[in-house]
C-alpha cells in the first residue's frame, strides 16, 4: 500500500492529493486541501514513485536495427482490422526477405505459365529485380508479387495457403504515388499481379480495388498520346499494360458487374521485336476477343436501375455472334514461330465460347430464340452444341491445365456449364409444355 504524509511534510508536497488526483479537480495541496474539506473526505497524499534516472532511450531502435541487418525483417500476412483473431494469425505467418536464389525457382513457371498471358515484364529483367531485391523496395515488391502469381496460376493443392504470404507483403510493400514518375511498368505490373492473385483468394473487393488502381495508373501515363521520349519498345509495352488492364476490366464486367472505365485503345499495340512472335500473337487474339465486349453489350448485360429497358434486336444478337465467329478457332493455333501453346489455345477458345454463352442469356431474356431456329447461334439448344464442340476441342489437352490456370478460366469454364445447365431445363421445360398441348 502507499504511504502517507503527515501533515509536517506537506509543505514540501508538489502534487495534488489522492482523491483530487483520481477525480482529476485542482487541489490547492493544503494539509486538508479545499475540495476534500468541501465533499467530507479523507485528504491524503502518496509518495511520488522515483523516476527512472538511467532510460536507455536508443534501445528499441538498436535493436530493430541489428533485426534488419541480419535479414530477419518480417513482413506479416494480409488481415482484416475487424477480426481480433487476424492479429494472431499475423504473428503465426510472417515472410522474411528471400534470397534471390529462393525465388529462381518460380521462373520456370512465370516464363511458361505467367508471361505469355502478362507479357510486359522479361525474364531478363524479372533477374535483374531480384537482385536489386536487397536495395529496391519496388523491386522487391514485384519479386514477391512474382512468386505469388506464379503460385496462382501453377498450382492446384492449397492455393491459397501458399499465397497469403507472398501477396501481402507485395501488398505491405507498395508505397505511396506521389508523382506520375513513379509510375513504371514494374510497379503497375505488381499492382495488377495483386489484383488477380486476389481474384483467385475469392477477395473480390480488394481485388476491384486493386484493379482500380492499376486502371488510375495506365490512365496517368497517357498511352494514347505520342511522347517522344520514349522508346519504341517501352510504347509497345505501355500499349500492352493498356490492354491487359482492358482485358481484365471487361471480364470483371460481364462476372461481377464491375464498373469500365478504360476505353478500347484505337490502334493495336506496335509490334515489338524484343518478345517472342507466339506471345505476342496470343495476346493479340485475346484483346481482340474481349473488344466485342463493348459498351452496348455491357448495357444490354447489366442493365441500369434508371433505364432498365434495352432494345435488343435479334439483328443484334447475330451480329455480335459473326463477330466472335470471324475469330477463328483454326487461327489460334497459328504457325511457324506463331505457334501457340496448349495454354493459350485453351485460354481462347473457353473464352470464345464463353462469349457465346452471354450472348445466349441475352437473348434467352429477350425470348428471342426457339427451338426450331435455323440459324445455329439462335436457337435454345445452342450451349448443348456448342458444349460438344467445346469438349471435342479440348478432350486431347490435360485437365490440369483447366484446375491450375487461375480464377478467370475456372470461372469461365463453370458460368459455361452453369448455361448448358439452364438450356437443358429450358428445353425440358418447353417439351413438358408441347406434350400438355398435344
Amino acid at each position: 500500500m502507499a504511504s502517507s504524509k503527515t501533515g509536517n511534510d506537506l509543505k514540501s508536497n508538489k502534487q495534488a492529493c489522492d482523491p483530487c488526483k483520481a477525480r482529476k479537480v485542482r487541489c490547492n495541496r493544503e494539509s486538508r486541501c479545499q475540495q476534500c474539506c468541501h465533499l467530507g473526505l479523507r485528504c491524503t497524499y502518496s509518495a511520488s514513485k522515483q523516476r527512472r534516472s538511467n532510460i536507455d532511450r536508443g534501445r528499441h531502435l538498436r535493436q530493430w536495427k541489428s533485426q534488419s541487418t541480419k535479414g530477419s525483417a518480417l513482413l506479416a500476412p494480409l488481415s482484416s482490422t475487424d477480426d481480433p483473431a487476424s492479429d494472431v494469425a499475423a504473428t503465426k505467418t510472417l515472410l522474411p526477405v528471400p534470397d534471390p536464389a529462393a525465388l529462381a525457382r518460380f521462373l520456370p513457371a512465370y516464363e511458361q505459365s505467367v508471361y505469355p498471358f502478362h507479357p510486359i515484364i522479361s525474364l531478363a529483367e524479372a533477374v535483374e529485380s531480384m537482385n536489386e531485391m536487397q536495395t529496391s523496395q519496388e523491386a522487391r515488391a514485384f519479386c514477391y508479387a512474382l512468386a505469388a502469381i506464379a503460385i496462382n496460376l501453377t498450382c492446384t493443392n492449397q492455393v491459397h495457403e501458399q499465397l497469403e504470404p507472398w501477396i501481402s507483403a507485395a501488398m505491405h510493400l507498395q508505397q505511396p504515388l506521389l508523382n506520375v514518375e513513379q509510375i513504371t511498368a514494374r510497379r503497375l505490373i505488381t499492382v495488377q499481379w495483386i489484383h488477380v492473385c486476389l481474384m483467385g483468394m475469392q477477395k473480390l473487393d480488394l481485388a476491384y480495388f486493386y484493379l482500380r488502381q492499376a486502371t488510375s495508373m495506365i490512365q496517368m501515363l497517357h498511352v494514347d498520346s505520342d511522347d517522344k521520349d520514349l522508346s519504341t519498345s517501352e510504347k509497345a509495352r505501355r500499349q500492352r499494360l493498356y490492354w491487359l488492364i482492358f482485358v481484365h476490366e471487361r471480364f470483371g464486367a460481364i462476372s461481377f458487374q464491375w464498373n469500365v472505365i478504360l476505353p478500347p485503345l484505337k490502334s493495336p499495340p506496335i509490334m515489338a521485336p524484343d518478345i517472342p512472335a507466339k506471345v505476342e500473337f496470343g495476346f493479340r487474339q485475346i484483346y481482340r476477343l474481349f473488344s466485342i465486349v463493348d459498351a452496348d453489350l455491357l448495357v444490354k448485360w447489366n442493365p441500369s436501375p434508371s433505364d432498365p429497358t434495352q432494345v435488343i434486336t435479334r439483328e443484334w444478337i447475330e451480329a455480335k455472334h459473326h463477330a466472335i465467329e470471324n475469330e477463328s478457332i483454326l487461327s489460334y493455333y497459328g504457325e511457324g514461330d506463331k505457334k501457340l501453346s496448349d495454354d493459350q489455345i485453351a485460354d481462347l477458345i473457353i473464352t470464345k465460347h464463353w462469349l457465346h454463352m452471354i450472348l445466349w442469356q441475352i437473348a434467352v431474356s429477350q425470348c428471342l430464340l426457339s427451338s426450331s431456329a435455323k440459324e445455329n447461334h439462335m436457337s435454345l439448344l445452342f450451349p448443348i452444341r456448342i458444349s460438344s464442340q467445346l469438349r471435342s476441342t479440348l478432350s486431347n489437352m490435360p485437365k490440369e491445365m483447366f484446375t491450375i490456370h487461375g480464377s478467370c478460366m475456372q470461372q469461365k469454364l463453370f458460368e459455361i456449364t452453369d448455361t448448358i445447365g439452364k438450356c437443358a431445363e429450358h428445353h425440358t421445360c418447353y417439351l413438358d409444355r408441347r406434350s400438355q398441348w398435344s
